[in-house]
């Protein structure tokens, strides 16, 4: 039997069903490009400004969490994503 197709383009995996509507499927699809495309991006921003991979990697995601703790006065969702990144990568160094 030939594969299955989401109405993405994107090949399910066997026994995986659709269960999103087409526009769910392409806002997944589009974040997914995103987060794929993110290592390239701050390679070519590193590339830009003459910084090496890490040295960029280490300021865009200084910059964006000092934006996020800022923001998250004001804005919930900034909040929610300070909280889900500590949570995903500060919980266990805390227990400690």
């Amino acid at each position: 039997m030939g594969s299955v197709v989401d109405m993405t383009g994107r090949e399910l995996v066997e026994g995986e069903v659709v269960t999103a509507t087409a526009g769910e499927q392409l806002e997944r699809a589009t974040v997914r490009q995103i987060w794929d495309d993110a290592p390239l991006f701050v390679r070519e921003w590193a590339d830009g400004y003459g910084l090496e991979y890490p040295e960029a990697v280490e300021l865009l995601v200084h910059s964006l969490l000092s934006e996020a703790v800022q923001a998250a006065e004001k804005y919930d969702r900034a909040g929610e994503v300070v909280e889900f990144i500590r949570e995903r990568f500060f919980a266990d160094k805390e227990e400690e």
